[in-house]
């Protein structure tokens, strides 16, 4: 699934946030990506962007959503736990951290 938000001006259509996620091997995880641009962030394209994700995973029947968030990227690790992700470290090491979601439990 991939999702993007646009806006347009003087110069055409400008994409200012994207989010997608790809369903791993196992078919019941996949992992996120959500990108927005400096200029548009704190305007609630994320959270849109994060909502509209869950919905989908959740309506494929996906049991659990992750994605890596630097360690030092404070703004993105704010926002996935606003969004209800868990944060841990990486097996990599703490600079890379987990952030993980349980969408629907497992059977």
């Amino acid at each position: 699934m991939h999702l993007i938000v646009v806006t347009s001006g003087a110069a055409g259509e400008t994409v200012v946030g994207s989010a997608r996620y790809v369903i791993q091997p196992d078919r019941s995880s996949c992992e996120f990506v959500v990108v927005v641009a400096d200029k548009w962030n704190h305007h609630g394209i994320g959270h849109q962007l994060m909502n509209a994700l869950l919905s989908c995973a959740k309506s494929q029947g996906l049991q659990e959503m992750y994605g890596r968030v630097l360690g030092s990227n404070l703004d993105m690790l704010q926002f996935v736990k606003a969004c209800g992700f868990e944060i841990s470290d990486s097996p990599e090491g703490p600079w890379l951290k987990i952030a993980r979601i349980v969408l629907q439990p497992r059977a």
